[in-house]
């Protein structure tokens, strides 16, 4: 193939992605809407970044351990969201964040450093 036909090709793949981007964020954006009914749901969202534990999120938002991992386990179910690689898997992780969508958010808590183990860190 000529090299001006493959630039053609990469252009048209290109410009589907955004597009196929662009209606996958509005579909999303209504998703998360119908999702997340309350503030504290959108915090709970919010904050479950892969980095943060259920832990770390209680002390931080209005919900209980139990209250969160029941989100939890219903959005990944819904596949708002993702087991994060790190900490093997036992972390959750949004597909993006709520502004990303333009949905407004909440006061968040002040973000706070997660504290690992020495041992995390190398995981």
């Amino acid at each position: 193939m000529s090299e001006a036909l493959l630039e053609r090709i990469a252009g048209a793949v290109e410009e589907q992605v955004r597009w196929t981007r662009f209606l996958g964020i509005i579909q999303l954006k209504s998703v998360l809407e119908q999702a997340l009914k309350s503030d504290d749901d959108k915090t709970v969202y919010e904050l479950s970044d892969g980095e943060r534990s259920i832990r770390d999120i209680e002390k931080m938002a209005s919900a209980s351990r139990s209250r969160i991992a029941s989100l939890w386990a219903k959005w990944h179910r819904m596949h708002i969201m993702e087991r994060s690689n790190k900490y093997g898997g036992k972390r959750m992780k949004h597909l993006c964040s709520l502004a990303e969508v333009g949905i407004d958010l909440p006061p968040l808590p002040e973000m706070q450093a997660v504290e690992q183990s020495p041992m995390e860190e190398f995981e």
